[in-house]
């Protein structure tokens, strides 16, 4: 599994589990090609997205974001601390569908709320 937002680091884990050195493509080119090289993160401000609307977006992606811990955590490639800070991070844009993380088969949330958003007034 490569996440798009840890793709330097998961893709030399997986290089090095193939028989590399890990070392895929030069940093200097890696950051100008990715920028996922840089040491300082870049936060962006959203404005146009309420609270509500961020939550009915959560909602609406919850079966994807199921499916998604489901493959993080089966990522040969990730260890628990992988799994642990992208669980964390779900945790931050959509608390209520990061809920279930331990035995997915059984504890999954079943997004029985998929379909029903909140009205923005």
């Amino acid at each position: 599994m490569v996440r798009a937002e840890h793709l330097d680091e998961d893709w030399a884990n997986l290089d090095r589990m193939l028989g590399g050195d890990g070392k895929t493509l030069p940093s200097d080119l890696l950051t100008s090609i990715v920028g996922s090289g840089v040491d300082e993160r870049l936060f962006v401000q959203n404005s146009t997205l309420s609270d509500t609307g961020a939550r009915n977006l959560c909602k609406a992606l919850c079966r994807e974001i199921q499916i998604y811990k489901v493959l993080i955590k089966q990522a040969p490639n990730l260890d628990e601390a992988a799994f642990n800070q992208s669980i964390a991070e779900l945790r931050n844009y959509c608390p209520d569908e990061a809920y279930s993380t331990e035995n997915e088969g059984k504890n999954a949330l079943t997004c029985e709320y998929a379909g029903r958003m909140e009205k923005q007034f």
